[in-house]
């Protein structure tokens, strides 16, 4: 008797038990699938927000660089200097010679020995190669230059009129 009992119970309950696994499989596996999916999405926008924040601290790193040589170098070295301060050019210099493209080391070179808009275009053309697509649309115009007597002087370093 028991036994019959038993057997009508499994009779009821199978189908159902076995709907229940069915679905629970096909629950975990679309859950799995789903957190796989938006993990990688996730993983994927962290991964190029963290290399967008890599680059621009590279990219100021670089032009950092650019403005300390160009602030130690362009109203040019004096004699009397002390030698620390050859030393820096120097080693900003070959910095910059191992980085910059050709052209654009060679007119910043140009510049600081004293040709302003050759100067102008080597920072400019440094700022597009550092942050591309971000540089806008500053120019050699745009820099700002700081001298004695800059109040009295008409125009800028960059652009006399």
């Amino acid at each position: 008797m028991m036994g019959a009992i038993w057997t009508a119970i499994w009779t009821v309950l199978q189908p159902a038990l076995t709907a229940g696994f069915s679905t629970a499989a096909v629950l975990g596996v679309l859950y799995w699938f789903v957190q796989q999916w938006f993990g990688a999405k996730i993983k994927s926008s962290f991964d190029r927000a963290a290399e967008d924040y890599k680059f621009e601290l590279k990219a100021h790193e670089q032009g950092a660089k650019i403005a300390e040589y160009a602030s130690i170098v362009f109203r040019g070295l004096e004699g009397n200097d002390p030698p620390e301060k050859y030393q820096r050019a120097n080693q900003l210099s070959w910095e910059l010679f191992l980085w910059l493209p050709p052209d654009t080391y060679r007119k910043l070179g140009a510049g600081l020995t004293g040709d302003r808009v050759k100067l102008a275009d080597a920072m400019t053309l440094v700022r597009r190669q550092l942050l591309k697509d971000r540089a806008g649309n500053l120019g050699p115009n745009d820099i700002i230059v700081h001298h004695p007597g800059i109040g009295k002087q008409k125009g800028s370093p960059t652009n006399e009129a």
